[in-house]
């Protein structure tokens, strides 16, 4: 779970999105804006594809820690008809990204939320002006999908060699981090290790591939 904060934060969402599909499209940049049943119905149609909702600000304060569990957790509500029986229930498997002038889960939110939220400040686009920002996120539309397919096409074709090799380089990366928490007494990070080292792992082979991030998961390293 991943949400970027203050400047820059619905342009890179839009980045993200055109990873697998339209960044300018609202069934790939969603709004918080939402009912839990809705969520629901777009958590299950885009299954395990990454989702994505900008402004965390425009959602019921309320409600949104229950959205997260339920999001998280990958089924949700129980519910019945009015004939008395059970309807199916829904179900997904995700990642969520989200941006907001505000954390998704504070230090005042249950731990589980805190451990399910990884938060990083978004500090806008380095050297980049406004005119280029909006270049990117043009071009990122006009090839949006072609990253995602070339990387789905990279897992399928692993050999089981390939995939042992990655499965060691998590469980480096995650003892590595869990390591780095615990001697600064970070209960939160030790539980959130593991999702940075997916991170990581997957940072070090774009880098490989394609150029993209920095050798050896530097950049997700460093944010942890």
């Amino acid at each position: 779970w991943l949400i970027g904060f203050s400047l820059g934060g619905n342009f890179m969402l839009r980045v993200a999105a055109s990873v697998f599909g339209d960044p300018h499209s609202p069934a790939w940049v969603g709004s918080w804006n939402s009912t839990l049943f809705a969520l629901e119905q777009r958590a299950t149609m885009l299954c395990d594809l990454p989702q994505l909702y900008d402004e965390v600000g425009s959602g019921d304060p309320d409600k949104l820690q229950d959205y997260v569990y339920t999001l998280v957790n990958g089924e949700g509500r129980q519910r019945g008809t009015k004939e008395l029986r059970m309807r199916t229930t829904m179900g997904w498997r995700t990642v969520l990204l989200s941006t907001g002038e505000r954390e998704l889960a504070d230090d005042t939110a249950a731990t589980g939320a805190q451990a399910r939220v990884i938060s990083l400040p978004v500090l806008g686009f380095g050297a980049l002006d406004g005119g280029q920002i909006d270049q990117l996120v043009r071009d990122c539309a006009d090839h949006h999908g072609a990253l995602g397919r070339s990387w789905l096409q990279w897992l399928v074709d692993l050999s089981d060699a390939d995939r042992s090799e990655l499965r060691d380089a998590y469980k480096d990366c995650a003892l590595t981090l869990r390591k780095q928490a615990e001697a600064r007494g970070d209960r939160i990070a030790q539980r959130q290790a593991g999702f940075f080292a997916a991170m990581q792992v997957v940072e070090m082979q774009l880098h490989t591939l394609w150029g993209l991030g920095q050798a050896e998961g530097a950049t997700v390293e460093a944010a942890f």
